[in-house]
């Protein structure tokens, strides 16, 4: 017979039981992103009154991930993980250009041509496992490339022969020359003289027509001769160019053809200046 007093025996039939969690340990939650690439460990939340829901945050698991490897992810397929080829976060690089390339989850670079290995230089070929120096192919851009510098420094030879910047200036004196020509030789005709006549007029210096056709006529004789110094030298240039067998050959000739441009350019701009 239970002598305690009734209002006590209701608040002890009354008395809440504890919560079902109560004494048991959450379990782990593996959490995956929107690709289904797992992220990390994450804790449960709230628990909730129906026995058993811990409250598993959004994304993610409790079955645990296989351990990836290098290049590699664990992914979530909806029902399990997956190991997939993972080179997002490598550099990579074309093996037919050389231009970097991006890979998405579940790619390999030989699936998308490319590889990890980082090439020496522009003259670089894949090979199938590796990079690999192309020598003709190197030796083909190096000589496009030195035939243009040789036709850009002729021409900048030219112009500073002829001691104008301006190709109009210089394209006038073949006209200057068969004027002074025909002046010299006494067949100028009436509008050759007045040209000459006016030029020399405003130089000042005392000259005659005829005076200064001659010198027209002999400046215009040094510079013919110094194009065509010019001329020949660019012609032998880009035939030793061509015919290089490769790259050290090559680099030889440059290094003379530029020490004889010197020297002829040096010897040019004196006899021009007598």
């Amino acid at each position: 017979m239970n002598d305690l007093p009734e209002e006590i025996l209701t608040e002890q039939e009354e008395a809440p039981s504890p919560p079902w969690w109560e004494g048991l340990v959450p379990p782990i939650y593996y959490a995956f992103d929107q690709d289904g690439v797992f992220i990390g460990e994450v804790k449960a939340l709230v628990p909730t009154e129906e026995e058993g829901n811990w409250g598993a945050p959004e994304s993610s698991t409790t079955e645990a991930p296989p351990i990836a490897d290098k290049h590699q992810a664990a992914v979530w397929n909806g029902e399990s993980w997956d190991l997939l080829p993972d080179w997002r976060s490598a550099v990579l690089y074309s093996t037919s250009d050389k231009s970097p390339v991006i890979a998405k989850l579940g790619q390999t670079p030989a699936e998308i041509e490319a590889t990890d290995q980082v090439p020496d230089g522009e003259f670089d070929m894949w090979d199938g496992s590796a990079w690999v120096k192309d020598l003709d192919f190197e030796l083909s851009i190096l000589k496009s490339r030195y035939g243009e510098d040789v036709r850009d420094r002729a021409t900048t030879i030219r112009l500073q022969i002829s001691g104008t910047g301006d190709p109009c200036q210089l394209a006038s004196w073949a006209d200057k020359a068969r004027r002074a020509e025909r002046v010299i030789t006494e067949s100028g005709s009436v509008e050759d003289l007045a040209i000459l006549r006016a030029e020399a007029e405003r130089r000042n210096l005392g000259e005659t027509p005829e005076a200064l056709a001659s010198l027209q006529h002999a400046k215009a004789q040094k510079l013919a001769e110094a194009v065509a110094v010019i001329d020949g030298i660019e012609r032998q240039a880009r035939d030793a160019i061509n015919a290089a067998a490769d790259c050290n050959a090559l680099t030889e000739i440059i290094g003379l053809l530029e020490a004889r441009a010197a020297e002829e350019l040096e010897a040019l701009q004196v006899g021009m200046n007598q």
